[in-house]
């Protein structure tokens, strides 16, 4: 920590003195990986880095602006697929946070664009992992990291059907398909299961394999 605090010009000597300091910051990250602004650089009233409310890393994008708030109960998603970087979350408990999710929505991203090349591919829309908008109908992509495909049915299921169906969601056209997205090839039992779910329940349902760990640039 000593060599830290000499790294960015600070007084190291002061760390330990007695009375304590009273503005004493725990970095960690690298100061290498910290951009120092001039002492009369400011951000925008649009900027936001005017919303962020704790001491830790953030990428701005180059100064990112606000975007307009969405309706009340609504999420306006983006039509651009997330990074895929790792993130700092708030200190809570302690978590760790893998983006191993961001990486599958990212590729699955990229291959719907490529399939689907006249259609708007939507992320985290109303919290929908990825949507596949036409003119007639929808198709809809809930994304589940864990390697166990039956957790991912179990997990993904509901929400689907929530976004599908529940009346708070409203869609234009028809959801023609319910897509679940998993990282592991289904088993022999998860295709019957899902199978029985197709066919017992005339669900509009099917499983997508998305590896996390191909290549991807950007």
């Amino acid at each position: 920590m000593l060599n830290d605090i000499a790294s960015v010009h600070g007084n190291a000597d002061a760390l330990g003195r007695a009375p304590p300091a009273t503005d004493i910051l725990n970095l960690r990250f690298r100061p290498v990986n910290v951009t120092f602004f001039g002492p009369d650089q400011f951000a925008r009233p649009d900027d936001r880095l005017t919303d962020l409310k704790r001491y830790m890393l953030h990428y701005l994008e180059g100064g990112a602006p606000k975007s307009s708030p969405a309706p009340p109960g609504r999420h306006r998603g983006s039509e651009t697929p997330p990074a895929g970087r790792t993130v700092f979350r708030p200190p809570v408990a302690a978590v760790q946070y893998t983006p191993e999710h961001a990486r599958i929505q990212r590729k699955l991203f990229t291959e719907l664009a490529s399939e689907f090349p006249a259609a708007r591919i939507v992320c985290e829309q109303d919290f929908v992992d990825i949507g596949v908008h036409t003119d007639t109908d929808l198709v809809l992509f809930e994304i589940k990291s864990d390697l166990d495909p039956r957790a991912v049915i179990r997990q993904a299921l509901g929400q689907l059907l929530e976004y599908a169906f529940h009346p708070r969601h409203q869609h234009k056209v028809p959801v023609r398909l319910l897509v679940i997205v998993g990282r592991s090839q289904l088993t022999a039992a998860d295709q019957d299961y899902l199978k029985r779910l197709q066919t017992k329940f005339s669900l509009p349902l099917e499983y997508r394999v998305v590896s996390s760990y191909a290549a991807i640039s950007g």
